[in-house]
């Protein structure tokens, strides 16, 4: 049989035609989809470390936003060509137009005047992208510019997995060396537990003094260790306020939170001579914590993570608004069961639990350490320990307060409520602590990396109105044998938690640090506090002194009873009342 000449011609050319529109879908999912994605989660390297993804995971979640997507357009232009040649060039058309719409979107949703104005963005961008799709069709300079941005998308990959600190988590091979001592002299064991966005103001009466009623096991352990009174942390950020405590040293914002760029910490001082129950969260400073091989169980909810991100950094707000909530987390925003942080955490006060049931006395000298997501929002427990649970942050927009105040209000309260759980929480370790005798011979050291604020219209954890709760932290050191009490009120900081910790186990530093030991008479007072969000910031110098946010926290909220902090509102005097038989006319 004879093909016509026609038909032999005609088959390379459907072929180099499909070939060309495989080609502008790659390109064009590669701006529309991964380079954004690159650009925001290049920045966020903690998204990595929260889905304890290994350096493989990270690179096969990169190449999927790379070629996935396109390969569905490409797909479904497959299904639409089969049943009509004319069908499959309009669905390329349409995700010609899609694709484009969704890259003018982005930059759209950012500017200024659409910020807001979502509806608007969209229908310029999808008039732009409409244009965009007609040129293509029409317009040889246009489809053959189309057609060569192919060779963007690698350049995205590239740079991405090789670049700053996603690129060192993807480099980085082996486990970091310990740098401290072998020797076997002995050592006190370590107990060393930081809580999450606890403000110091959330336990105080008054200036300077416990609330002993609403925190009485904080109060004990004040009454049992050296109270610093005056301690401030250094950045309002877990992944820069925990490298901070436990390596001396003022936060890089650059620098993700892993022993990969914070090869010198307490972890891999300690390594040679302590055996080490660690507990982390948010961070992997650990060498042992950090994940190897590829698993598809931690791709996958990163994955769908990455869906969300993509929505939220693309829709102009007011379009975002039916999308799962970000807030301040780092992961789980779609199935956060799936989520690997999330699954080895679970339930926060059984994850505390666990660790106190960890503690044992041992023949080698061990440190027990816990960063405890408690009281970090979200904000689920009372302080009896019974649980609620609470759909929404409301009244936060990612970090920053409604302007009306009865949200931040709500919100202080139910912060306060469950930090008296994380009191009753403190009181089992110390019970734990005793039972095993351990209490009196260990080095026990209880702070927070950071606080929050809860001003009306406020950046929750940033340099803001506020930012006094932001900064003054709790900070318990019990030194082995110690067994009264006292407050000091030098200028701490976080960075002078691992100088101290060291000075009390008679232990010398073997790399420089920006913290001093608190227990040297001659660590100097600091003229200024510093505060990196993400750059170091200055603060006035009476900045402390003013304690506006504690003078409001107990106008709310007083002190004392429990019920007082209930009793919020223009009815506060009803609670704790029995109901009346017939309705109060003030409530109608």
């Amino acid at each position: 049989m004879r093909i016509p000449k026609a038909g032999i011609a005609a088959i390379p050319a459907a072929t180099q035609s499909r070939r060309t529109a495989i080609a502008q879908l790659f390109g064009l999912c590669g701006f529309a989809i991964a380079q954004p994605l690159f650009d925001l989660l290049s920045n966020a390297p903690t998204f990595f470390v929260a889905h304890e993804l290994s350096g493989s995971d990270v690179v096969a979640l990169a190449l999927a936003l790379v070629l996935v997507p396109p390969l569905a357009f490409t797909a479904l232009e497959l299904v639409a060509s089969t049943l009509s040649r004319a069908l499959g060039e309009r669905v390329h058309l349409l995700s010609v137009a899609l694709l484009a719409t969704a890259t003018a979107l982005g930059p759209l949703s950012r500017l200024g005047p659409l910020e807001s104005h979502g509806l608007v963005a969209a229908g310029i961008a999808l008039a732009l992208g409409a244009v965009f799709a007609v040129c293509n069709l029409r317009i040889g300079a246009v489809a053959t510019f189309t057609t060569l941005l192919a060779f963007a998308p690698v350049a995205f990959l590239a740079w991405f997995v090789s670049t700053g600190p996603v690129g060192r988590l993807v480099a980085a091979g082996g486990a970091v060396a310990a740098t401290g001592p072998r020797d076997e002299a002995p050592l006190s064991p370590v107990v060393l537990v930081i809580f999450d966005e606890l403000p110091l103001n959330s336990l105080l009466a008054a200036p300077g003094r416990l609330d002993r009623v609403r925190f009485p096991h904080f109060a004990a352990l004040a009454d049992r260790s050296i109270w610093f009174r005056e301690a401030t942390t250094v950045s309002g950020y877990t992944p820069t306020a925990v490298p901070a405590l436990l390596t001396g040293r003022l936060p890089e914002p650059e620098r993700s939170p892993t022993a990969i760029d914070h090869p010198e910490n307490l972890f891999t001082l300690l390594a040679g001579r302590y055996e080490i129950e660690a507990w982390e969260s948010g961070t992997q400073l650990i060498p042992a914590h950090r994940p190897t091989g590829l698993s598809f169980a931690r791709i996958a909810p990163a994955a769908l993570d990455v869906g969300v991100l993509s929505l939220h950094a693309t829709l102009p707000k007011d379009l975002a608004t039916g999308l799962p909530p970000v807030g301040l987390r780092w992961g789980g925003f779609v199935a956060p069961k799936l989520r690997g942080l999330i699954r080895r955490e679970g339930d926060r006060a059984r994850r505390f639990r666990s660790f106190v049931d960890s503690i044992e006395r041992s023949d080698r000298p061990r440190l027990h350490y816990l960063h405890s997501m408690l009281p970090h929002l979200p904000w689920e427990w009372l302080p009896s320990g019974e649980r609620y649970r609470p759909n929404t942050q409301l009244g936060l927009n990612v970090t920053r307060w409604s302007q009306l105040e009865w949200w931040s209000v709500m919100g202080q309260q139910r912060h306060l409520l469950q930090t008296g759980f994380v009191d009753h929480l403190l009181g089992e370790l110390i019970a734990r602590l005793d039972e095993l005798d351990l209490f009196e011979d260990c080095l026990l050291i209880v702070t927070s990396d950071h606080g929050a604020s809860f001003w009306p219209g406020a950046d929750y954890r940033g340099a803001d109105r506020g930012i006094e709760s932001v900064l003054r932290i709790p900070l318990f050191v019990k030194l082995p044998g110690q067994r009264k009490g006292r407050a000091d009120d030098r200028d701490a900081e976080t960075i002078d938690l691992l100088p101290t910790l060291t000075d009390a186990l008679g232990l010398e530093l073997p790399w420089p640090v920006d913290g001093c030991s608190l227990l040297d008479a001659s660590c100097p007072d600091r003229a200024e506090k510093r505060f990196f969000t993400p750059g170091p910031r200055e603060l006035p110098d009476d900045l402390l002194a003013r304690s506006e946010s504690l003078r409001r926290q107990l106008g709310w909220f007083g002190r004392g009873p429990w019920e007082r902090v209930y009793a919020v509102g223009p009815y506060r005097g009803l609670v704790g009342r029995p109901a009346a038989a017939e309705p109060d006319s003030t409530l109608r």
